[in-house]
């Protein structure tokens, strides 16, 4: 039941009239020669078929064969099939013959487009054959894949943080300048070391957190103390992170750090003044507080809580308008408002304590613009002092009424700022209204012109240290 192809060769048999009385035919199977035809012609079909260019060049550089996604490539009218000769053709074609097994790979540029040729020498036919494939998409990739790690590797290099690459061991594999000044190792010097500014108090702990980074945990923004090459001490912020290839395997472990010393620093100062700050308002005989921009008391020390008589959790939900017995609720947020504008006031007014008792106070304010608005207090009870100014007042009254009747002045000189200050009594005799701005000159023109002069020596006098008691008209 296998069908054969046969080849059929017939001739006539005939007699001596030359008459055919017969026929002798001769029959050869060839169906293996039919098979091996088929299979050349198979064969020889591939690179026609090829969706790639495909061209064969013989010994003497001349193109003998292109197929049809040669010609497409090169546009309408197929001109300049030569494109997709490398430029080194003559040293392959003589080389060629020499490696019949060697395949030789060159890149040309056809039509804009790049192309990748595997070129290989088919000895039956002294010929070589081009397979040529369009890489252009491949290369624009790997040339923005170059571009984009040159800058990376910019941005590594000049980067301000220290970036290190470990492997799962803690090993270093590389290391960017600002590591190199941060530590003071060289990279070279830090290359396959295995963390050396790890203090060994913290080995273990970081060998944990890199096995975790290795399977893929991430570390961001941990605080910790490494050693530099001299032995000495920084505060850094870490972040650890695993990095992988474009498969998705592990490579190796990115380690960043910024250097948080002077920071660190700046914080424990700030501790430091803090705890300098509060011990001072704390031992502090004037009332302290904090409120916020509505009036509303946040915090307080022990003497402000004295003076007003409230406990803790009473002042906490009251406001400076609650206390304040001499403005409205109005003109305290019209206050408020210009301590915000002007930054720093300080002002007189009067408070009422929980027991009633209506007191002079002297509120020294000051406006912080942190956590919305904040204004600081320091409260004194000025009770005191206003008790010894009127005593003042009144003695002046007092000095002010006898000098009257015995119509006697007195006087002072501030001889640094040279400011003159009269008794009403002593205004009244030399007929100058009080109030007017008085200066040694001002009284010196008072003075008869006769004896101005001598009153002017005599005064000279009294400041080298000798007595003046003088006698003048006016």
């Amino acid at each position: 039941g296998v069908a054969r192809t046969l080849r059929v060769s017939a001739a006539p048999v005939r007699d001596r009239l030359g008459r055919m009385i017969a026929a002798v035919a001769t029959y050869q199977d060839i169906t293996a020669v039919k098979a091996s035809e088929t299979e050349i012609r198979r064969l020889a079909s591939f690179p026609s078929l090829n969706v790639n260019p495909v061209l064969e060049v013989d010994l003497t550089g001349a193109i003998t064969f292109c197929n049809q996604a040669a010609l497409a490539a090169l546009g309408p009218g197929g001109a300049g099939l030569e494109a997709f000769l490398p430029p080194d053709l003559e040293a392959i074609l003589s080389a060629a013959p020499e490696q019949p097994a060697a395949i030789f790979y060159r890149e040309v540029r056809v039509k804009g487009a790049v192309f990748a040729e595997n070129i290989s020498y088919i000895e039956a036919f002294k010929v070589i054959r081009i397979y040529a494939s369009d890489i252009t998409s491949r290369k624009r990739f790997e040339e923005a894949l170059r571009a984009a790690n040159a800058q990376l590797s910019a941005l590594v290099e000049n980067s301000p943080l220290a970036i290190m690459q470990l492997d799962e061991e803690g090993a270093i594999l590389s290391a960017n300048p600002a590591a190199e000044r941060m530590f003071g190792w060289s990279a070279a010097e830090l290359a396959g070391q295995k963390i050396p500014m790890v203090p060994p108090e913290e080995l273990e702990r970081v060998r944990e957190i890199l096995r975790r980074v290795a399977q893929g945990e991430r570390f961001i923004g941990l605080e910790r103390r490494r050693l530099r090459k001299d032995g000495s001490l920084i505060d850094l912020s870490v972040s650890v992170a695993p990095m992988y290839d474009d498969a998705g395997r592990f490579t190796g472990i990115v380690n960043l750090m910024e250097d948080i010393t002077p920071r660190k620093e700046a914080e424990a100062a700030l501790r430091d003044r803090e705890a300098k700050y509060r011990a001072v308002i704390e031992t502090s005989d004037d009332g302290f507080c904090i409120t916020d921009m509505s009036g509303r008391f946040l915090e307080f020390n022990d003497a402000f809580i004295d003076l007003l008589g409230y406990n803790r959790e009473e002042l906490l939900a009251m406001s400076v308008a609650d206390v304040e017995a001499q403005k409205t609720p109005a003109e305290v947020d019209a206050a408020i408002e210009e301590v915000r504008r002007l930054g720093h006031v300080i002002f007189e007014t009067r408070i009422r304590s929980k027991d009633g008792r209506i007191w002079p106070a002297e509120p020294n304010v000051s406006y912080w613009p942190i956590d919305g608005g904040r204004m600081f207090f320091f409260v004194r009870d000025i009770t005191a002092r206003k008790r010894i100014e009127e005593d003042l007042r009144e003695g002046r009254e007092d000095l002010s009424r006898a000098q009257a009747v015995a119509q006697t002045g007195s006087w002072r000189l501030n001889v640094q700022n040279n400011e003159l200050t009269w008794s009403d009594e002593n205004h009244r005799i030399f007929g100058i209204p009080p109030g007017m701005a008085m200066t040694y000159e001002t009284f010196l023109g008072t003075v008869h012109p006769e004896d101005r002069e001598y009153v002017d020596q005599k005064w000279l006098a009294a400041l080298q240290g000798e007595p003046y008691d003088i006698e003048h008209r006016i």
